[in-house]
């Protein structure tokens, strides 16, 4: 080889080798002794084969045989032995030499090291298969379509490009059917199912779910919708029917539950005023009393009915209270009112035994409670009476003062307001009696005690 080749080779950045037919190296450059690690020298003694995996020899030598005896082209990929003793992936470019006066063909190649670009298809390839077992496997529905527009380019239907398996199964249709159909002549219905949501997506790129009802199929389905680029939409669609018939089913449950719990607590409370013929209607009144007050105090619904059914049964105690004390037409004795304070104790030893979804017991007992410790059983003050105690208090008094008893007439509702805001107003919430003022001015005060 001439002075000048050699130069030439060796400033090559790749590495660039002359074999015999047989694939012995007879030249190597820098850029090769680089890759191997190995001087000029040892390189040729070494043997160029000796660096090929066993397993790609046959294949190489063969393929140089080919080249020499037909001069086609050279071009092989093989794994080649790099310096730190692993064999990367190269592919040889070359042509074969037949100078005059060479005693048989030789091939000079051009190796390059695609070892990365390898290991990159190979990622790729793996993360393709991965996400078509993926894709093939899933429950859901998916799917991939492209917008149709008319000649304004307004979206107007849109073309199926793929779907997975789980689309026959549960649209209903055959995959072979589906593919390549607009969804209009698809499903049959004149205007393409979802397209105006469908092609917001497809335009501006912003995923979106939401829930649906299909008649035609007559299944509720939970469809979510991503666009890969636009006018292209992907959809993710899982049948959602069986929950939504459950909780169809669950609410009709729960509503019989309901009505049979709102059942049995009116029967408690009559059960109770059955007793005291006096106070008839007394819990069932200030039921809808700290109902209201609740509402203008914009109590949480789960509290307000916490509220409400507490209302309808703090008197429960008043079953263990002597009837001849509960129907004494006068005004009670010192001794016969101390009995008649212990029915919130009883009242919460009857509730406490009953699982309910609120405090019903502490409601009860502290419904007699005071803001200023004059109250009773215990004598709990300020923020250690609860909320919906404090509510119930005021609902229980207001009912109570403005209604007939045998000993009194009925109070009036100014009266009612007078002993709130002057006699007792460090008894009891000021932000309640606030709101039973609010009702006394509005009229629902009277409609409710009437």
């Amino acid at each position: 080889m001439s002075p000048e080749f050699h130069y030439a080779f060796d400033n090559i950045p790749l590495p660039v080798l002359i074999l015999d037919a047989k694939g012995h190296c007879e030249f190597v450059n820098r850029a090769r002794l680089d890759f191997t690690g190995r001087r000029m020298q040892d390189e040729l003694e070494w043997g160029w084969l000796e660096d090929v995996h066993p397993e790609d020899r046959a294949t190489y030598v063969n393929s140089c045989r080919i080249a020499c005896r037909t001069a086609a082209p050279v071009r092989m990929e093989y794994r080649l032995r790099y310096r730190d003793g692993s064999y990367r992936s190269v592919l040889e470019s070359g042509r074969v030499l037949d100078e005059e006066g060479d005693p048989e063909p030789r091939i000079l190649g051009v190796c390059t090291d695609v070892t990365d670009v390898r290991n990159f298809m190979e990622a790729l390839t793996n993360s393709e298969r991965r996400f078509r077992s993926l894709y093939e496997c899933m429950s859901e529905v998916v799917a991939l379509h492209r917008l149709i527009r008319d000649e304004r380019g307004v979206p107007v239907d849109y073309r199926i490009l793929d779907v997975n398996p789980a689309f026959e199964r549960i649209i209903g249709f055959p995959r072979s059917r589906a593919i390549g159909s607009t969804a209009s002549d698809l499903y049959g219905t004149g205007d393409a199912p979802y397209i105006s949501v469908y092609a917001q997506v497809a335009e501006t790129g912003q995923s979106f779910a939401f829930d649906t009802y299909y008649p035609p199929l007559r299944k509720h389905f939970r469809i979510s919708v991503f666009s890969p680029e636009h006018d292209t939409f992907a959809t993710v669609t899982s049948d959602i029917t069986p929950w939504k018939e459950a909780e169809v089913r669950l609410a009709e449950n729960y509503a019989r539950l309901r009505g049979l719990f709102d059942s049995i607590v009116t029967a408690f409370s009559c059960i109770v005023e059955k007793r005291d013929p006096y106070t008839g209607g007394h819990q069932r009144r200030s039921a809808a009393l700290a109902e209201a007050i609740a509402a203008l105090l914009r109590v949480d619904d789960d509290t307000k009915e916490s509220i409400r059914i507490a209302a309808l049964l703090h008197d429960i105690g008043n079953v263990e209270i002597p009837s001849q004390i509960l129907n004494k037409p006068g005004p009670l004795s010192e001794a016969e009112f101390e009995i008649v304070k212990t029915h919130p104790t009883a009242g919460f030893e009857i509730l406490s035994g009953i699982e309910f979804p609120w405090p019903l017991a502490e409601i009860v007992l502290q419904h007699h409670e005071r803001l200023d410790g004059s109250g009773y059983p215990t004598g709990l003050s300020g923020d250690s009476i609860r909320r919906e105690a404090k509510i119930l208090a005021v609902a229980d008094v207001a009912e109570a003062m403005a209604s007939h008893r045998p000993y009194r007439p009925a109070h009036d509702l100014d009266t009612v307001m007078r002993y709130f805001r002057e006699t007792a107003r460090d008894a009891f919430d000021p932000a309640v009696v606030s709101a039973l003022g609010e009702l006394r001015d509005n009229g629902l005060l009277a409609r409710i005690l009437a």
